[in-house]
C-alpha cells in the first residue's frame, strides 16, 4: 500500500501555538487555502482512498482533496489526534509557568510523562498500528491518504522506522505536509 499522510491545514490554535488536542476545531483563512493548496497537488495522483480523523479540521482538509477524485472518505477516530488532557487550549508559555518540570521531561522524554487527562505515546501508538493493519489489510495494493494530525503522523513515522516514540519530534509536519510512504 502506498500511505499519503497529511497534516489538516492551519487553525487558530496552531496559529496561537496551542496543544489542541481532540478539541474540535475549524480551519482558519489561512488553513483553508492550504487545504486547497493541498487537494490541487495530488489532483492528478490516483487514489483509492481518504481517510479522515473524525475532527472537523481533518474533515474539512480531506473534502479539499476530494473535490479531485471520486473516492470514499472514511473517516477513523483512530486517526483522531492524541488527548492531551489538562493541557488542551493551552500554550507552550502557559505550560512553562504552570507545570515547568513537566514540560521538561515532556519534551526531553515524552513516553515518561503523565499529563493528566491525556494519552500517552504508547496508546497512540496503539490505535495507530491498529489503523495502518486495517487499512493495510483493506488497500493492500491501493493508494490511500490519511488525514490527521501531528502527533498520528509522528507515532507513525516512529513506528514504521522503527525510531524510539522518545524522537518522536524528528517526525514533526507543518500544516498541509505530505509524507509518501510505501508500506
Amino acid at each position: 500500500m502506498k500511505l499519503l499522510l497529511i497534516r489538516h491545514g492551519e487553525t487558530q490554535a496552531n496559529q496561537e501555538k496551542r496543544y489542541l488536542g481532540q478539541r474540535d476545531m475549524p480551519l482558519n483563512a489561512r488553513g483553508e487555502e492550504q487545504a486547497q493548496q493541498i487537494g490541487r497537488q495530488l489532483m492528478h495522483e490516483p487514489l483509492d482512498a481518504i481517510v479522515t480523523s473524525p475532527l472537523q479540521r481533518t474533515r474539512a482538509t480531506a473534502a479539499a482533496i476530494a473535490c479531485y477524485h471520486d473516492v470514499p472518505i472514511y473517516e477513523d477516530t483512530e486517526l483522531c489526534e492524541m488527548a492531551r488532557g489538562v493541557w488542551e487550549g493551552r500554550t507552550q508559555e502557559e505550560l512553562k509557568a504552570s507545570s515547568p518540570e513537566l514540560l521538561a521531561c515532556w519534551k526531553k522524554t515524552p513516553t515518561r510523562c503523565q499529563i493528566e487527562g491525556a494519552e500517552t505515546l504508547y496508546q497512540v501508538r496503539t490505535r495507530v498500528i491498529s489503523a495502518l493493519e486495517r487499512w493495510q489489510a483493506r488497500y493492500q495494493h491501493g493508494t490511500v491518504v490519511w488525514v490527521t494530525h501531528a502527533g498520528i503522523i509522528q507515532v507513525t513515522c516512529c513506528h514504521l522506522y522503527n525510531v524510539s516514540l522518545d524522537e518522536w519530534r524528528r517526525f514533526y509536519p507543518e500544516n498541509c505536509a505530505l509524507i509518501s510512504l510505501h508500506l
